[in-house]
């Protein structure tokens, strides 16, 4: 599989925190690994999630997440098997931000793009609930980085 040319394949530079004082969501995953981090690689399905590089894996290929796409799936890693609201993805993942339904549905379409996952009818790793939101159905694993 080739995503080469796709929004959530391009190297994406880390933003800087635009309101002074507001801490950072713990899934934010920007803290420097040490000898005694509990860090894992998160398996889902046939990706590996490493929340610390922001990137997906299949493979041999490597494809760099956006901020807000990595943030969304680490948060619906979290909460599996639990349905997560647009409300909820709203109020945890962009806090205190102005934002659209429009553009949290965006990044729900960036991440299905980046894992391969088309089918809506039957989805591998995303499912839409209709009037609910949005639940994470693929197998999840740790393994943890050496």
């Amino acid at each position: 599989m080739n995503l080469t040319g796709i929004m959530v394949s391009r190297i994406y530079k880390k933003h800087s925190n635009t309101t002074a004082n507001k801490p950072q969501p713990n899934y934010d995953c920007t803290e420097p690994i040490n000898e005694k981090s509990s860090v894992n690689l998160i398996i889902i399905g046939e990706y590996t999630f490493d929340s610390m590089q922001q990137t997906l894996i299949k493979e041999d290929s490597h494809f760099t997440l956006e901020p807000k796409c990595m943030q969304v799936l680490s948060y619906l890693v979290e909460q599996q098997p639990r349905i997560v609201s647009l409300e909820e993805l709203h109020n945890n993942v962009w806090e205190n931000q102005i934002v659209t339904d429009t553009a949290v549905r965006r990044v729900i379409s960036k991440l299905r793009v980046a894992l391969n996952d088309n089918d809506t009818k039957n989805p591998k790793y995303i499912k839409s609930v209709m009037k609910r939101g949005y639940q994470l159905i693929a197998e999840i694993k740790t393994q943890p980085i050496e």
